[in-house]
């Protein structure tokens, strides 16, 4: 056997040859998520029957079943798109505790079919092999609105959005998601403090953050398991700073994981609502309130109270909200009581506030030693209801 034919060298002609012009890449170039395109708000689910199967393509629907996200107060941005990001408007009290995506099946999210990028339709998950996302911080933290809280990316089923789906395993998630640091761990204004995790629906794994993690990025492959299902038999993530680089301290996440999709099985592209923090228990009110006069309010012990609440009641300023917590039976206002002394007083709180933007992106990847899929013609998604456009 001759020395070429022991070692050929790179292969010269088709999709994985790279002078070819038939050369197709192992990745796709990264693509901007818009849950608005066009400036146009996602539509309620139920008006599909609160089944995403019958979901036109081209167009975001939202499903929120606690009502987390502010929709009535702000109609035109309850979640929004701008230089910095993606974000939503959200009341986290009526969740009652934090919204964690490997568990908890009815947070907000917003989805969309995930169309394949030479225009031929949905992806089924035979046709996915593997997928990066990438989440960037959009502004500086920490923030009095946003501590603590952020956003998701991943794929899933159906369920995503479903009235049908009880647990999370029902919806067969993958994704990752990422929330402002809070400035117990990091006091530093001018800082991009990133917490992240990653998810499937049997798995999640997280990083607490530090004050140099900018963005963070993670990978999903797939491969078939057998003539029935589609694993991913790997996942990575790594925490990234600003030279793109994994700081000191940043951990590598990694795991394989036997949650399946179906080969037939549509997939969309979902971004959702999340929080490391715990927001106050569900329910909209605490009947053992002291004030006079003061900023100070003391109050039976309650863990779950925090800066940025909104509160209400009798002798509390419009627009009053919790400035700091000074132990689990004492907090400041932003502004002083009035009417005089209270005792047991009724207090209401509320808790509209911002998750901070960020900046999602998504890229998609094949094997360019395997099978090479039929959509791979399609350089830049311009099909799956995103914008390729930078934010």
């Amino acid at each position: 056997m001759g020395r070429r034919q022991i070692n050929p060298g790179p292969i010269k002609t088709g999709p994985t040859a790279q002078n070819s012009r038939d050369y197709a890449p192992g990745i796709s170039d990264w693509i901007c998520v818009n849950p608005i395109p066009n400036g146009v708000m996602p539509v309620n689910v139920s008006t599909i029957s609160g089944d995403l199967a019958n979901a036109v393509d081209g167009v975001w629907y939202y499903f929120d079943p606690k009502g987390l996200a502010d929709v009535s107060g702000h109609a035109d941005n309850w979640i929004g798109v701008g230089p910095n990001g993606i974000e939503f408007y959200a009341d986290l009290h009526k969740y009652g505790s934090r919204v964690k995506l490997s568990s908890d099946a009815e947070t907000c999210r917003v989805a969309t079919p995930l169309l394949k990028p030479d225009g031929t339709g949905q992806f089924t998950a035979d046709d996915i092999q593997g997928i990066d996302f990438r989440i960037e911080a959009g502004e500086n933290m920490p923030h009095a609105n946003n501590e603590g809280h952020g956003i998701a990316v991943g794929l899933a089923k159906a369920e995503i959005c479903s009235i049908d789906s009880s647990v999370s395993i029902d919806e067969r998630k993958f994704g990752v998601m990422a929330c402002y640091g809070n400035d117990n761990e990091n006091d530093d204004a001018s800082a991009r403090f990133l917490g992240y995790s990653m998810f499937t629906a049997s798995h999640e794994q997280h990083d607490n953050g530090g004050s140099d993690f900018e963005s963070v990025q993670v990978s999903y492959n797939f491969i078939r398991e057998d003539d029935d299902e589609i694993i991913t038999f790997y996942a990575s993530g790594v925490p990234l700073d600003s030279d793109g680089e994994v700081p000191v301290g940043g951990l590598q996440k990694k795991w394989n994981s036997n949650a399946s999709w179906a080969h037939d099985d549509k997939i969309y592209l979902f971004v959702s609502l999340a929080s490391y923090e715990n927001p106050p228990v569900a329910g909209e009110s605490d009947s053992t309130c002291d004030y006079n006069n003061d900023p100070t309010i003391t109050h039976d012990n309650n863990t779950y109270f925090y800066p940025g609440i909104s509160v209400a009641g009798t002798g509390i300023p419009a627009g009053a909200t919790i400035a700091s917590k000074t132990s689990n039976t004492e907090f400041e206002l932003s502004a002083s009581t009035t009417g005089g002394a209270v005792t047991n007083g009724t207090l209401t709180f509320t808790d509209i506030r911002r998750t901070g933007a960020f900046k999602v992106w998504y890229r998609l990847r094949f094997s360019n030693v395997g099978r090479v899929p039929n959509w791979i013609e399609g350089r830049v998604n311009n099909h799956s209801g995103v914008n390729t456009d930078r934010y």
